[in-house]
């Protein structure tokens, strides 16, 4: 500005913060190093949690549940088509038994063991309400079908235990 004196304010790289309307700066993260005011975090990116095989699956109760449900399911149809536990009821027993070994998630893992021998015995007590009525009275007729269940078919229920066993240690070996 010709005719004025030069004052500091004046200089063209020194703008008065209220002079003009402040600009947005880009929010930069602190890996780009760019940032005028070092140490100070303004953005953090965030990375998503990895979910491996460890955190996917069945939990022990879901296990339970989905295990019970299904054998239960062959149990009920199979007392209705016949007396006692027969092939049905084994078959959807051990089906459920792997299935439940194949979708257990890591650390869950132990329920393999404990799941089956508790859903083979759930599942004889719940068929023996759907079976022909004999008599004595409802407790006695449901444990003595129970224990009948695991004491006629021993080979079944330790088939059953074993396949999830077998299925959770295979999944361990392929992760």
């Amino acid at each position: 500005m010709p005719g004025v004196p030069y004052r500091e304010d004046d200089d063209p790289r020194v703008v008065p913060a209220r002079a003009l309307p402040r600009e947005p700066r880009p929010v930069r993260s602190a890996d780009e190093g760019d940032d005028p005011r070092p140490g100070l975090v303004t953005h953090v990116q965030r990375h998503p949690v990895p979910r491996g095989p460890a955190l996917e699956g069945l939990t022990a109760t879901g296990a339970a549940v989905v295990a019970l449900v299904g054998t239960t399911l062959g149990a009920v149809i199979d007392a209705a088509a016949s007396p006692g536990l027969g092939w049905m009821f084994f078959i959807a027993f051990v089906a459920m038994s792997a299935f439940v070994g194949l979708r257990l998630r890591g650390r869950d893992s132990w329920a393999s063991a404990a799941v089956p021998p508790l859903v083979f015995i759930a599942a004889a007590g719940l068929a023996a309400q759907v079976a022909p009525a004999s008599e004595g009275s409802w407790v006695q007729r449901t444990s003595g079908d129970m224990a009948a269940a695991v004491l006629d078919h021993p080979f079944m229920l330790l088939v059953g235990t074993a396949l999830a066993v077998l299925a959770v240690g295979y999944r361990t070996y392929l992760d």
